[in-house]
């Protein structure tokens, strides 16, 4: 979805996708794969704007993203719910669309990547992280069509978020 989503959104300049760091052996075209200590380098050393661990990986968003911010672009992030609150403290406008769909789908979803064992895919969906609720969102997409539909909707609402220059 969020790479449908970067393509339907290359010609807007003003919107950027901010991509994650992983300690995972391979990475994709939102992440890339870094190793333990690479991560554990950056962060130290203040690296990162945002990091969280989940699922025996550690992620991270690049301080770079705070240029983007400051140049006023809508910067979109995928990031944990966990994360959430430093996100509001770090930035002045946050904004949060959740993409969610029923754990049925998520674990057919989970299944099919093949990243992960059944056992691992079962403690992914066991995971509530914090007291985050859908009521904290701003927008809610439910996941569970074709992906070119959910991909239109993510668009659809990113374009619809005030910029950091308070332009729509």
């Amino acid at each position: 979805m969020l790479r449908l989503a970067r393509a339907s959104l290359a010609a807007h300049e003003t919107v950027v996708f901010a991509p994650r760091d992983v300690t995972r052996p391979t990475g994709t075209a939102e992440e890339f794969a870094v190793t333990p200590a690479n991560f554990d380098t950056t962060e130290a050393t203040g690296g990162y704007a945002l990091t969280w661990r989940a699922h025996g990986l550690a992620y991270g968003i690049r301080t770079a993203v705070d240029g983007d911010v400051a140049a006023g672009h809508t910067v979109v992030l995928n990031a944990s719910r966990t994360v959430l609150a430093e996100a509001r403290r770090r930035y002045a406008e946050v904004a949060v669309i959740l993409v969610d769909a029923p754990p049925d789908v998520r674990a057919a979803r989970l299944s099919t990547r093949g990243r992960e064992e059944a056992l691992a895919v079962a403690d992914r969906l066991a995971r509530i992280p914090g007291t985050f609720s859908n009521g904290d969102a701003d927008v809610v997409i439910y996941n569970t069509g074709h992906p070119d539909d959910s991909a239109a909707r993510l668009v659809q609402a990113i374009l619809q978020l005030p910029t950091a220059d308070g332009s729509s």
